[in-house]
């Protein structure tokens, strides 16, 4: 059940009407998140909130995902991402309950 509700949270985050909303994006992200990204930048929320709803949509496809629980209320989450149909990075997230939800904390991307 857990990994579900955080599996829909990522897959959620990669859909452009949700990477352009300010208030999802507010809601699914930590207020401590930190993204290592592909590009070998680091971005916190404020980084991502000023950015991800300007870029432009892209076809984006989770592949291969497995999960690990790391306490009660932590999910790491790691897959491969398809990006306009070519493999794009592999990545992981770490989702924690934060009060009454889920929230991403913590993101990598890896190129290959």
């Amino acid at each position: 059940m857990v990994f579900d509700i955080v599996m829909e949270l990522e897959r959620l985050l990669l859909e452009p009407a949700t990477r352009s909303d300010l208030s999802k994006l507010e809601t699914l992200l930590h207020d401590e998140f930190i993204e290592f990204g592909s590009s070998g930048k680091i971005y916190n929320k404020r980084d991502v909130l000023d950015s991800l709803p300007n870029e432009t949509p892209k076809k984006l496809v989770i592949e291969s995902i497995n999960t690990k629980q790391l306490s009660d209320s932590c999910v790491l989450l790691t897959y491969k991402l398809i990006s306009d149909y070519k493999l794009h990075s592999t990545r992981s997230s770490i989702w924690v309950y934060n009060s009454c939800q889920w929230q991403l904390v913590f993101h990598q991307g890896t190129p290959c």
